[in-house]
């Protein structure tokens, strides 16, 4: 497992086992924010900010998928709508999309409940797999 923001690099050469180097490349100063509500609108700020730029660097015609597990951020998907109307262009473009592997799982079942809570159902699409088909050791070259 790589940690969140780092780059690993590996030398092949040792013995008995190559030794990983971690070097983390978002380091942000912490603590700087005053305990307010603050934090959350900066972050929000700099996300929508950061999306507005990447939409204008993609081709306007092109779809965009919105990844949906557990462990992101619930509003990308309505921050990406707002980006996109903003910028004058069709949220039809958006898709959130979510695994379900077997019918289980929560990511595809709390997805569907935060787009209806948002009024969002029509960018939801949950890509069902059976557990059968899935291959670890094809997933990762």
């Amino acid at each position: 497992m790589v940690p969140a923001h780092h780059v690993t690099t590996l030398r092949l050469i040792g013995c008995p086992d190559p030794n990983p180097v971690h070097r983390r490349f978002f380091d942000p100063p912490r603590a700087t924010l005053p305990r307010s509500g603050s934090i959350g609108r900066r972050y929000v700020e700099a996300l929508y900010s950061e999306l507005r730029r990447w939409l204008s660097a993609q081709d306007p015609a092109a779809p965009i998928g919105v990844p949906f597990p557990e462990h992101r951020q619930r509003s990308d998907p309505a921050l990406s709508v707002s980006v996109l109307l903003n910028e004058g262009a069709s949220p039809a473009r958006l898709k959130a999309f979510t695994l379900s592997v077997d019918g289980e799982g929560q990511d595809a079942r709390q997805a569907h409940a935060f787009l209806s809570r948002t009024h969002l159902e029509m960018l939801g699409e949950t890509i069902d797999v059976a557990s059968s088909a899935l291959d670890p050791l094809r997933a990762v070259p």
